[in-house]
C-alpha cells in the first residue's frame, strides 16, 4: 500500500520566496525537471550526474530553440551510458548556438543533480535533489527534490556551476 506522506507536496514561503519538495516513489518528477526547464526565459545551467529521459532533452531543444542559452555539464561516465542523453545533447548543441554540454574530468565523479534558472532575475530559481534525471531517480527510487526562488541559494548553486563549468571548458 502506497504511504500517503510519500504524495506529500510541501510548499512554504521563505521571505516571499517559494520552497516546493517533492518525494519518489508518490510523485512523478521528471513532469517537474521538464516544467521546470520549460519555464526558463533567458538562462538554464545543468550540472547532473545521470540523464537518461528523452523528455528532458525534448524540453531542453524548446528552450534553447526559444533563445534560452543552456549550459550542461554531466559526468563523464556516465555520459557514456548505454541509455545517456548525451549524444542527443551533443547533435542539439551542434544544431544551435544557444546549447552546450560539457563532461566533467576533472573530479572523481560529478555527482550534482541541480539546475539554475535565470540567476539574477526576478524569475530565477534552482532545482536540485538526489534524484538521477532517469526512470528509477523520478519513479522508482527513495528520491527527494525541490525548487527554490531563495536569491541566496539560486547564487551560491550559480556559482558552483560556473565553476564547473570553468573548469572543463
Amino acid at each position: 500500500m502506497p504511504n500517503p506522506r510519500a504524495n506529500l507536496l510541501a510548499t512554504h514561503d521563505v521571505d516571499r520566496h517559494y520552497v516546493s519538495c517533492y518525494f519518489i516513489p508518490g510523485q512523478d518528477v521528471e513532469d517537474i525537471i521538464v516544467g521546470f526547464i520549460d519555464r526558463a526565459k533567458f538562462t538554464l545551467d545543468i550540472a547532473v550526474y545521470s540523464m537518461t529521459l528523452p523528455s528532458v532533452t525534448e524540453a531542453l531543444r524548446r528552450v534553447a530553440t526559444r533563445g534560452v542559452t543552456v549550459r550542461v555539464v554531466m559526468d563523464a561516465l556516465q555520459a557514456k551510458g548505454r541509455y545517456s542523453q548525451y549524444k542527443a545533447m551533443q547533435k542539439l548543441a551542434a544544431e544551435t548556438p544557444f546549447f552546450s554540454i560539457l563532461k566533467d574530468k576533472e573530479t572523481g565523479i560529478m555527482h550534482n543533480k541541480f539546475a539554475v534558472c535565470d540567476q539574477d532575475t526576478r524569475y530565477a530559481a534552482v532545482l536540485t535533489g538526489s534524484a538521477n534525471w532517469t526512470k528509477g531517480g523520478t519513479k522508482v527510487n527513495r528520491e527527494n527534490m525541490m525548487i527554490t526562488r531563495m536569491v541566496s541559494i539560486v547564487r551560491a548553486f550559480g556559482n558552483v556551476f560556473q565553476e564547473i563549468y570553468e573548469a572543463n571548458w
